[in-house]
């Protein structure tokens, strides 16, 4: 009689899951768009992805806060390893603010669901800690403020794996 050794089932196991891919948190996604306002393009604007529900904040948030949108209105957001954003594949509420800063408290200060769910409540551009009303005078936003709150932006997307384009975010001064 033939006898299997004990490590073969584990380790036809350990092939069988990485061959299905079970290592997504390896796996690198790029997020890129497009912004315009009023049909020209808008250099400099922040665009933030917060997930669409408050039930799915597992899938974090992230954007390109600081960096703005170029000459052409064009960003590119990487996630994934080393890039310090490893939001999950889902549907987010797509956020757009420019001329305010993303003003986080302090490390520690709020964890990360509480920091996220601030943010959901006062958009992109606003410092949690300054509550519903907005930003301080500092750091106002130049743009509409339905484009910076995820209960009343017009832009939805789902990120998968991979590339993802979100085409382009069609802005109006109101």
């Amino acid at each position: 009689m033939t006898r299997v050794p004990r490590r073969l089932p584990w380790t036809a196991l350990l092939i069988a899951l990485l061959a299905t891919g079970c290592t997504d948190s390896s796996r690198v996604r790029k997020v890129t768009g497009k912004v315009t306002l009023d049909d020209v393009a808008l250099a400099g604007a922040d665009v933030q992805f917060v997930p669409a529900s408050p039930e799915d904040l597992h899938q974090g948030t992230f954007g390109n806060l600081g960096k703005g949108t170029d000459a052409e209105g064009k960003f590119e957001i990487v996630l994934g390893p080393a890039t310090g954003m490893n939001a999950q594949p889902g549907r987010f509420k797509v956020l757009v603010t420019k001329g305010s800063s993303n003003a986080a408290p302090p490390p520690g200060e709020l964890n990360e669901e509480d920091f996220i769910k601030a943010k959901m409540k006062v958009g992109p551009g606003a410092d949690p800690k300054a509550g519903p009303k907005g930003n301080p005078s500092s750091n106002r936003n130049s743009l509409p403020p339905i484009y910076a709150e995820p209960r009343t932006s017009p832009f939805t997307f789902d990120v998968t794996d991979g590339d993802n384009d979100v085409g382009t975010l069609k802005l109006k001064k109101q």
